[in-house]
């Protein structure tokens, strides 16, 4: 009976490497889903930035002009733009409240600069100067804790105001009055 031998040349068959293999198909898995989420933000804010851009705009220079000027004048650290998001899980303020929403918020790290700027949803009005009362309030519990820079100076003297018949302002910052002369310019018709 023959004997067969591996011939020295001849290499041994390998098994594939299933670790390696599906590392591989995870990572495609990833770069495709990271690509489409790109695309879809992407095309998100074209359709948002499309849509604001035809929307008439209500009065005066707007808010992102008066936030602009308000915060050249603070050297406050720390301040964050204002979102959705920010506003109900750190304020507690719900999007059923307003239409619209501009603003920037400090960490309070180094002090209190907080420009709430809301458009205002019809019949609501009420509601959302409670919610900015709360606001207000959990603003100088917390100030109290730190008191840094006059933070809890500029929280209780925080003020909720009405600006013509379409906004509503809370601010929280030093210079409260000359802030709410920029809002008003801002804000109303010319």
């Amino acid at each position: 009976m023959p004997v067969y031998r591996a011939q020295k040349n001849q290499k041994k068959k390998t098994k594939p490497n299933y670790f390696l293999l599906g590392l591989l198909a995870v990572l495609l898995i990833a770069a495709v889903l990271f690509a489409v989420s790109a695309i879809t933000r992407a095309e998100a804010a074209q359709a948002m930035a499309a849509g604001e851009s035809e929307e008439e705009v209500i009065s005066g220079e707007g808010p992102e002009a008066a936030l602009k000027a308000i915060y050249e004048q603070s050297d406050v650290r720390g301040v964050s733009t204002l979102n959705n998001m920010v506003l109900d899980e750190k304020f507690g303020v719900t999007m059923d409240l307003y239409l619209k929403t501009w603003g920037r918020y400090s960490s309070g790290t180094y002090g209190l600069a907080d420009v709430f700027i809301f458009r205002t949803l019809e019949g609501k009005e009420e509601a959302l100067r409670e919610a900015l009362e709360q606001v207000k309030t959990a603003r100088i519990v917390e100030a109290r804790n730190y008191d840094i820079y006059n933070s809890l100076e500029h929280a209780e003297e925080g003020q909720i105001f009405q600006v013509g018949e379409d906004y509503i302002c809370l601010i929280m910052i030093e210079n409260a009055d000359q802030v709410r002369e920029i809002l008003e310019d801002c804000l109303l018709e010319d």
